[in-house]
């Protein structure tokens, strides 16, 4: 099962055997996905040894995660130390079961590896020197291409000088040509009207009406005028409309947008950060159809996948943009999921999608099909620090 595209995970196109020069970028992407990947190739019943190692491997993912948080606090500390401990229990018991395995009893492997052992004085550096960020080899991972080349060639300061600046127009020509694809270049007054506080939406279609919608063969646009009313006499209702204004469905010109972008306050630096989500029937020559976490009812937090962005032009002149999602809910955890650190959600059928306004978008995510079960997937909480923090007070059900 293909892991959906993510903008700043790293995508293997070819597989990840196929690889032909990877760095420290790259192996630490294929750690964030790694358990996702092999949960149901490796479980239990099949390799008891292959399990407890992926269960070692997301606690060493945890370490890691909390480890390069770009903030530290009491809190993020103590959780950090509890993880550690975690990991060195969940150690013990994978090396005692690995030694017995192995047949050649004196070439037991060690486990006192550079990596390993960062860990052991992890918290009383960051307290002593800051966060990890500033002591880590990580920053400069991509200059190793450039780099080599340099060192293999043995070419002088000018001809490297002009080969920089060529990389940097060929990145730069790379940049402006998917902002061309995905319709991110518009005039400046025309992205003012599809501007919403923190939110855009861009890459725009021509207006459609809501009858047309309706009879799409698809079941997550049946009765799309009566739900589309709903929710925009919930908006009017919300913000203290004294009257909520007459609305004809059939009259509503509907814009369907296939870029959302959406700048949020990263838990973790209360920083702004951006995501780009992707709602398209060929991206690149492939559906695409990110998901999102958002707020929904009783100030609760959940996760749907986006099916139609819009916004509703009324006869007003005004704008409405809203989000037809497929929500998920959430499943109580098996002993796998408990193992493994998965936080498993339940797929919507599509008759089930809803409409709400795109003011309730908090950021992206990312649901990774569970190819053991229909319609079920898991939230991968390892693409950012913003993410892996969100989840653990999102998820409500253990």
């Amino acid at each position: 099962m293909a892991m959906p595209r993510w903008r700043g995970l790293h995508h293997f196109s070819g597989g990840i055997l196929l690889v032909d020069f990877t760095d420290g970028s790259k192996y630490q992407d294929l750690s964030k996905i790694l358990v996702f990947a092999a949960c149901n190739a490796m479980n239990v019943d099949q390799s008891t040894a292959g399990y407890m190692l992926l269960g070692l491997i997301r606690k060493y993912i945890e370490c890691d995660m909390y480890l390069g948080l770009e903030v530290q606090t009491e809190d993020t500390l103590q959780k950090l130390d509890q993880a550690i401990v975690n990991f060195g229990d969940a150690l013990e018991s994978f090396r005692d079961l690995y030694d017995n395995l192995r047949p050649d009893k004196e070439k037991a492997k060690s486990w006192d590896f550079p990596k390993m052992h960062a860990q052991k004085h992890g918290v009383p550096d960051i307290k002593a020197k800051g966060v990890i960020q500033h002591m880590s080899t990580r920053l400069s991972e991509k200059v190793h291409g450039p780099i080599r080349k340099w060192v293999v060639t043995k070419i002088d300061h000018l001809f490297l000088c002009s080969s920089a600046i060529r990389h940097r127009l060929d990145d730069w020509a790379e940049i402006l040509k998917e902002f061309e694809d995905s319709k991110m270049f518009v005039s400046p007054s025309t992205r003012e009207l599809f501007q919403f506080d923190s939110r855009y939406l861009g890459a725009r279609e021509k207006p459609v009406s809501c009858r047309s919608l309706e009879a799409r063969p698809d079941e997550a646009f049946k009765n799309f005028r009566a739900r589309l009313l709903r929710t925009l006499k919930a908006i009017y209702t919300g913000r203290g409309s004294a009257v909520v204004p007459a609305l004809d469905a059939d009259a509503l010109s509907i814009v369907e947008c296939r870029l959302v972008e959406v700048d949020y306050e990263s838990v973790i630096t209360w920083r702004a950060a951006k995501d780009l989500l992707r709602c398209s029937p060929s991206f690149y020559n492939e559906p695409r159809y990110d998901s999102i976490m958002f707020h929904d009812f009783e100030n609760t937090t959940a996760l749907a996948q986006l099916v139609f962005p819009f916004v509703v032009q009324l006869d007003s002149g005004e704008r409405e943009p809203m989000l037809l999602i497929q929500p998920t809910t959430e499943e109580k955890r098996r002993d796998m999921d408990r193992d493994l650190g998965l936080y498993p959600y339940l797929m919507k059928t599509r008759d089930k999608c809803r409409i709400i306004p795109l003011i309730s978008l908090i950021r992206g995510a990312v649901l990774y099909k569970d190819a053991s079960r229909t319609s079920h997937y898991f939230a991968v909480d390892t693409l950012d620090s913003d993410m892996f923090i969100r989840m653990k007070s999102v998820f409500r059900k253990e």
